[in-house]
């Protein structure tokens, strides 16, 4: 009997961080993804629909799209997904674009620029 090789096909697994398509409170969490567990990006958006990253009042149809954080470019394919990268869930295909990585640090709000700073509700320029 001949012998039979055989090939282990490593299975790519990633860990990704989430946010909300125009969500300037919420600052996104880790999730895990793999090959092994997600054989489509349907799959993996059903379980988004399912997860905490879904909130029905910014999500109302759940997790349809998935967008990079940067660029907001969008993914059409699991191979596209990068370890350590930022992606954005939304329900529409259109990105809203927020500084999604700025989100969680403290004092700070996505969409204004470093040179702005909020006292009491008004923006003023830092000089």
């Amino acid at each position: 009997m001949p012998a039979v090789a055989t090939t282990c096909v490593v299975c790519a697994r990633a860990q990704v961080r989430l946010y909300r398509n125009g969500d300037a409170h919420f600052a996104g969490m880790s999730y895990p993804v793999s090959a092994e567990r997600y054989r489509t990006l349907d799959a993996l958006f059903e379980d988004l629909t399912r997860s905490i990253v879904c909130d029905r009042t910014v999500l109302p149809q759940g997790v349809r799209y998935l967008f990079t954080a940067d660029t907001g470019r969008r993914v059409t394919a699991l191979e596209q997904l990068e370890d350590g990268a930022s992606y954005v869930c939304s329900t529409r295909p259109l990105y809203r674009r927020l500084n999604y990585t700025r989100i969680g640090s403290v004092g700070l709000h996505p969409s204004r620029s470093n040179h702005q700073v909020s006292l009491r509700g008004s923006l003023y320029l830092k000089l």
